[in-house]
């Protein structure tokens, strides 16, 4: 939700009246801010460190003799220096850290150095032992009882790997830690990361219906087709069996299943499909079902995130070179701009500002300064009836960038209606702002529940397992959003105080919505607004 403390550094180590021996090998573990823990990976061979997962920055200095085991070193972050300074107690290096303004206790413990895995079998059984023993220590969503049934659930599976499928180890390894219940708890798969392969065809829920919106040009005559059925399974019994691959509410569920039911890697390892090499579909077009087999692309790992909304919005390029079903000059205004993270629109029949914000994100072409002093004088030179601020397909990224706009324009905008659009894919910070505009505008809420809850864990880092390359991310920093207090997560990193973001009106888009171009939640927000004023 907030980018980690940038710490783009030039590392000094000074060992000073010290033991015989300098520390040696790489050393993990946590400055304790007690808002949000930070994990800090020091290496003193190769003499690199990395922050919560960042990528390691070289240490330019050699470390000095030492004489006692006194630990010092310091970490150039900008204009600031963070000094480190420890006592070493066998394996455990423990003390402060100064930033010049405050000084936070952190401590490192020596990770044992791992051999070379001898076959398949102790490669997975390595990777789970980092789940257990350096996952779970930094994630802090588990409740006692919850992190006890992930080290049982994780312990199972590292004693039947040798009889599992990659697919079927990487699935059960992501539901063993979803068992948090939290959604920012999670194994890399789709979305944030792309570690397994797709077919060349996109999906969507509307409502009940799961559709085609776009496919490559060898499978351009199922566009538009309803999916009724996956492999020998229909639709909601192989939806049910993706589910929980990630945590996640029911409005998370359906925009993460997107991705899900379009991997046969994914299907293979939940027990959908008995071969991941092709994906068999029941598809109704036009009336008529039909039996169809879609067969993967190669697998190209990446760490670019891929949201699932793209899919929706034609002018989107998709890498693939995939066809959308809807054409461009058919987009209504909310798939217009998938390439912008924020944009506004003043429409002048019913005297409203629509703003949409998709990421929280700082734009190079139009910095987020800049953008508020745009729609302030939007609203300045107009008339204004209200504001429309769409976050449908807001998943997230740096709520300390949306903030000032939230400030600016909730002042502005005081005896004004204000309606927020929420859907499936609003997660995150997007969460965030939705809540802050609930609170600071009293706005209304018109879409689909969102993709989380009010309270919730985020921020953290990832953790990279040594032979699969999956990546697991752990959440350690508490958003209370609700008027619910939570003691034992206190300080919250973050806190408003919000009643509910269940939607005034709910309102979702139909197939037949889709095809024609119509956007029935801008209408309704529309309508609201007029009915107000």
């Amino acid at each position: 939700m907030k980018s980690l403390l940038p710490i783009i550094a030039l590392v000094l180590f000074v060992f000073g009246p010290a033991r015989a021996q300098n520390p040696e090998g790489v050393w993990e573990g946590e400055i304790q801010d007690p808002k949000r823990p930070t994990v800090i990976n020091v290496d003193f061979k190769t003499r690199r460190v990395s922050f919560s997962g960042t990528a390691p920055t070289t240490i330019t200095q050699p470390a000095l003799p030492s004489n006692d085991n006194r630990v010092r070193f310091q970490v150039a972050n900008g204009a600031q220096t963070l000094k480190f300074a420890a006592r070493q107690d066998g394996t455990r290096l423990t003390g402060e850290m100064d930033t010049g303004s405050r000084t936070i206790p952190f401590y490192l413990e020596l990770l044992p150095s791992l051999p070379k895995p001898v076959g398949r079998a102790e490669a997975w059984q390595q990777d789970i032992d980092v789940v257990i023993s350096r996952f779970l220590r930094y994630d802090r969503s588990y409740t006692a009882a919850r992190r006890e049934a992930t080290r049982a659930r994780l312990q199972a599976l590292r004693a039947k790997v040798d009889r599992m499928s990659d697919q079927a180890i990487t699935v059960e390894l992501a539901r063993a830690v979803a068992l948090s219940g939290n959604a920012h708890t999670r194994l890399y798969l789709m979305r944030n990361r792309t570690e397994v392969r797709r077919v060349p065809i996109r999906v969507w829920w509307f409502g009940r219906e799961l559709r085609i919106v776009s496919a490559a040009t060898e499978y351009a005559n199922l566009i538009g087709c309803r999916v009724t059925g996956i492999g020998r399974w229909n639709l909601p019994s192989a939806f049910s069996m993706v589910r929980n691959i990630k945590a996640g509410n029911a409005s998370w569920q359906r925009y993460m299943s997107a991705y899900f039911l379009t991997s046969p890697d994914l299907l293979f390892g939940a027990g959908v499909l008995p071969n991941p090499e092709r994906l068999p579909l029941t598809v109704s077009c036009g009336g008529r079902t039909r039996r169809v087999t879609v067969n993967p692309l190669p697998l190209r790992r990446s760490s670019t995130p891929v949201e699932a909304w793209w899919d929706l919005a034609p002018a989107y390029p998709h890498v693939d070179g995939l066809k959308p079903a809807l054409a461009v000059e058919k987009a209504p205004p909310y798939l217009r701009h998938p390439d912008r993270n924020y944009w506004v629109e003043y429409l002048d029949a019913p005297a409203i500002v629509y703003l949409q914000y998709n990421r929280a994100q700082e734009m190079s072409s139009e910095p987020m300064a800049d953008f508020i002093r745009r729609v302030t004088r939007t609203l300045d030179e107009h008339s204004i009836k209200g504001l429309i601020v769409d976050v449908r397909f807001n998943t997230g990224g740096d709520a300390g960038v949306g903030t000032p706009l939230v400030e600016a324009l909730a002042a502005r905008s005081k005896g004004l209606p204000v309606v927020v659009l929420t859907g499936r894919a609003t997660f995150s910070a997007g969460i965030t702002h939705a809540a802050q505009w609930k609170q600071f505008a009293n706005a209304s809420i018109i879409g689909e529940p969102a993709g989380d809850g009010l309270d919730l864990w985020s921020e953290g880092g990832n953790l990279l397992l040594p032979n699969s390359g999956l990546t697991v991310h752990y959440a350690n920093g508490f958003h209370a959003y609700s008027v619910k207090d939570y003691p034992a997560f206190k300080p919250y990193f973050s806190d408003l105080n919000v009643a509910t973001l269940v939607p005034d009106r709910v309102v979702e888009v139909s197939w037949s919505n889709y095809a024609a171009g119509r956007d029935p939640v801008l209408e309704a927000a529309l309508a609201r607004i007029r009915k107000s004023s």
